[in-house]
């Protein structure tokens, strides 16, 4: 990897990955359809008419799988590992419809594995709490909390999609950001990897974009949730004011590092905890299956399923931008900007919905 100039490494983890997905997919879908493997219309939150494919995760993870054998995964091992759990979860779950329970132990698992190695390193601890000692014991604590807020993003990214390209533009954005945090602050192995990520999705995107020929699946979504909240947290622990970058004219320190990739990871979070809190309210279970997420109000609203993404995509691009523009103000500014932007499209969409019938 040290012999490799930087631009070759981030241009050709994008090229590579997106090609090993396109021809990955592709693939896909060929085999899948020859042996009538589809994800069936349910009537409920699927209606695309049509017997369609899953696993278009599959690329994802392959592309993801190529440029980490050669960066020969670096440090990240244990990254890997847990991302192999959930993606071979997710293909047994596109399969045959793994039960809740089981799928939710695979990810509490796959969750711990990553952070119980990054809370185990004093200095990941050191540079995630910007402490001034390098030793500082295990804490249990910490390792729960973050194993349940990472199972939590995981399955709120899964249920963000839900209509045709949306996880993929929404990915795309996460990892490309995240990306660029990481190579403007020199670390180019951790971009690549991210960039990877990106470039398998854009491969799967050119057959998820509607009238989709695939799906992600749970193959790809569980995958991108997990990798998107760990190495946001590994970047916390990376960011360092103290020693200037090309980031830190933009960035000048881990606070306003952590609201910006709070932003980024804000709206499948947002509109989960939203959706759980309307169904509790309306007596529901909160996993019951319906039409309450953003991107359903968006189709009920008469939107198609490209201009419902590229909605949900303005929102994104809102959020970060708030951040971006408030972050020199007291973090509750900037979260409140974040929370404010996210609830008044809901609101408007909502009035969208009505006026439509929905």
């Amino acid at each position: 990897m040290n012999e490799l100039h930087p631009y070759i490494l981030i241009i050709g983890s994008i090229i590579v990955s997106a090609l090993i997905s396109f021809l990955a997919v592709g693939r896909t879908i060929y085999i899948t359809q020859k042996r009538k493997i589809y994800d069936t219309p349910d009537d409920i939150r699927k209606f695309h008419g049509a017997e369609i494919p899953s696993m278009g995760g599959i690329g994802v993870f392959l592309g993801f799988l190529g440029v980490g054998a050669v960066l020969h995964f670096g440090n990240y091992y244990f990254v890997f590992i847990s991302s192999a759990i959930l993606f071979f979860t997710g293909v047994y779950d596109d399969l045959k419809n793994m039960s809740p329970l089981k799928k939710l132990i695979a990810q509490l698992l796959a969750s711990f594995i990553t952070i119980y190695f990054l809370f185990s390193d004093p200095h990941f601890v050191k540079g995630f709490h910007g402490l001034e000692f390098s030793q500082t014991p295990i804490s249990w604590t910490s390792i729960a909390f973050y194993t349940l807020f990472c199972t939590f993003f995981i399955n709120a990214f899964n249920f963000i999609d839900g209509i045709d390209a949306l996880a993929c533009l929404l990915a795309i954005g996460s990892t490309g950001i995240l990306a660029v945090f990481y190579y403007l602050s020199g670390y180019i192995a951790e971009a690549s990897l991210l960039l990877s990520l990106a470039g398998g999705t854009a491969g799967l995107l050119y057959y998820n974009r509607a009238p989709a020929r695939i799906y992600m699946g749970d193959t790809g979504s569980m995958l991108l949730g997990f990798n998107m909240f760990v190495f946001s947290i590994i970047f916390l622990s990376k960011f360092d004011f103290k020693y200037p970058t090309q980031l830190t004219p933009y960035v000048p320190d881990r606070q306003n590092a952590g609201i910006i990739l709070l932003s980024i990871l804000f709206l499948p979070m947002y509109d989960a905890v939203r959706v759980f809190i309307l169904r509790l309210s309306q007596g529901k279970s909160p996993l019951r299956a319906d039409r309450l997420h953003l991107h359903y109000y968006l189709l009920d609203a008469g939107f198609n399923h490209t201009k419902a993404a590229l909605t949900i995509m303005g929102i994104f691009v809102l959020n970060v931008t708030c951040a971006i523009l408030l972050q020199s103000f007291n973090p509750m500014i900037p979260l409140v900007g974040i929370l404010g932007i996210s609830q008044m499209s809901v609101y408007l969409i909502h009035r969208l919905r009505q006026k439509n019938g929905g």
